[in-house]
């Protein structure tokens, strides 16, 4: 079994980007409340298969009756990362929300982010281990065309997977 140690880097890296926020590490079990809603934005592909139902269950007891769990995850569409022990489809993200035993139930699963051809290679020329170009006024009008017309996708080309759950009263 890996084990893996919370990333005080990672951490500290998410922080200069939103420095508005508070980020803790351990346990959602450590954080005092319930809450409306609970995200888990990009993190279930971290954790070994036999602690995932660890990891799901105490984001369901942040969760109040009757609100909202939100899980993101990489789809298998994508190639795993050295750092992920898992990419998802449809079938295992609901697997692992049943098998943990937690109070949820699943009502919506979809597929996000298309990554068109054009945009990998717009990418590659301006950010590469050689030089970064930026244009701020083309970036912006670039992400508005894909969040319009590449945010959702189908199973076969979606990059992520957002699964909406609800806790059950």
């Amino acid at each position: 079994m890996r084990r893996r140690r919370l990333s005080e880097r990672a951490i500290n890296f998410a922080k200069e980007f939103n420095p508005e926020l508070d980020f803790y590490t351990g346990s959602a079990d450590d954080i005092d409340g319930e809450y409306d809603i609970a995200i888990a934005a990009e993190v279930l592909e971290h954790v070994p298969d036999e602690r995932v139902s660890e990891f799901i269950v105490p984001v369901a007891k942040k969760t109040k009756p009757g609100g909202v769990a939100i899980f993101t995850v990489p789809t298998t569409n994508v190639r795993l990362n050295r750092k992920h022990y898992r990419h998802y489809d449809a079938s295992i993200i609901k697997q692992q929300i049943e098998a943990s035993g937690a109070p949820l139930t699943i009502e919506k699963v979809e597929y996000i982010f298309h990554l068109p051809w054009w945009l990998r290679v717009y990418s590659r020329l301006c950010s590469n281990s050689i030089l970064r170009i930026e244009f701020p006024f083309l970036s912006k009008s670039i992400w508005g065309r894909v969040w319009k017309k590449h945010r959702r996708v189908g199973a076969g080309d979606g990059r992520h997977l957002l699964a909406v759950t609800r806790k059950l009263v």
